[in-house]
């Protein structure tokens, strides 16, 4: 009876509440700590090895972000330490124009504890194109990295290319339908 009474009892229990959330206190949690990048990569560039994320994991028009880029070297695996100048501009058809192909500056950063951060706040939606460039031994170094901020395009240019063929091949078909129908209708005639 005791132990009926033992397992009735825990059964009965409430889940415990902790403040925790995979070992971390909720007091270091902040806006990024639970979201992913959007984008991470990795490149050899000359003597470096680079690594960057972009924060949040969805950018959004008018809402800020960051890029946070890592430069070590190849050979003794130290943190670059200079400056890296970011510039952003669109990256879609439209910045072929002049209005729209401008390049923005969004700062030059020194190394912080191993990387460099960079913010960003794009008041449009839109393909982007950032360029981190440095300098080392005097030989220039660009990284480009591509940023989509807000939702993606509807139909994209490859959307608009495939509905022009089927377009174009929905226009053969009826023209050569039309071409039959009006040869059968001519023999009709001849044959009467």
């Amino acid at each position: 009876m005791i132990v009926l009474t033992a397992l009735i009892g825990l059964s009965q229990m409430s889940e415990a509440f902790a403040h925790h959330i995979l070992g971390r206190p909720s007091y270091q949690l902040n806006e990024d700590s639970n979201t992913p990048p959007t984008l991470q990569g990795e490149t050899e560039m000359g003597d470096y090895y680079v690594t960057y994320m972009i924060y949040p994991a969805f950018p959004k028009p008018e809402q800020p972000g960051r890029i946070s880029v890592y430069i070590k070297r190849l050979d003794n695996n130290k943190s670059f330490d200079g400056t890296v100048k970011f510039t952003a501009h669109r990256d879609d058809v439209l910045s072929f124009s002049s209005s729209s192909g401008k390049i923005e500056n969004l700062g030059t950063q020194r190394l912080d504890d191993s990387l460099y951060r960079q913010a960003f706040n794009f008041h449009a939606a839109g393909d982007f194109l950032v360029r981190a460039k440095f300098q080392s031994n005097g030989e220039d170094y660009t990284l480009d990295i591509p940023l989509r901020v807000g939702a993606p395009k509807f139909i994209g240019p490859i959307g608009i290319m495939v509905g022009i063929f089927i377009g174009i091949l929905l226009l053969v078909s009826i023209v050569q339908y039309r071409r039959s129908m009006t040869g059968k209708i001519r023999s009709q005639h001849q044959s009467d």
